[in-house]
């Protein structure tokens, strides 16, 4: 299904479902609960549905590593670039993954993310895992040289 037309479906729904359902989708991303996940985008959830401070579904599987959950939510359409407006604003799902050290999520995230994007710090991802001392993930994190 289309992004805009799953959207479009989506916000027919009562106020009250969508809020759930969104809430649904984003704990099952946290608990990397991948079958729940696809239950809930297939029943036309938005993947990249946010809560009132910004995290989403990807979001939050970036922060608990749960890179199944990642892979099947970015094939759903989910934008990596959602970024965190409350709080921790400017994080994204690969901010997170960087923070807590998760390679393999970061493997996933880092191809499809914006490198230079920073956060409420003024860290991008690469910085964010370089604080943190995860150099695997800092190496994954590092923006491709331009060619002259």
């Amino acid at each position: 299904m289309a992004v805009k037309t799953r959207e479009k479906e989506f916000k027919s729904k009562p106020a009250k479902e969508q809020t759930k359902l969104g809430t649904d989708i984003r704990t099952a991303a946290k608990n990397n609960d991948v079958q729940r996940v696809e239950q809930l985008l297939q029943d036309g959830v938005v993947p990249s549905l946010a809560d009132k401070d910004g995290w989403t579904a990807l979001i939050c599987a970036g922060e608990a590593g749960a890179t199944e959950t990642c892979t099947l939510l970015l094939q759903y359409g989910a934008d990596p670039k959602g970024v965190l407006k409350l709080g921790e604003y400017g994080m994204t799902a690969l901010h997170f993954a960087a923070r807590k050290g998760h390679v393999e999520t970061a493997k996933v995230l880092a191809p499809v993310s914006d490198l230079n994007l920073k956060n409420h710090q003024g860290r991008t991802a690469k910085e964010v895992a370089k604080a943190e001392g995860h150099k695997d993930v800092e190496k994954i994190c590092r923006p491709a040289k331009k060619k002259e």
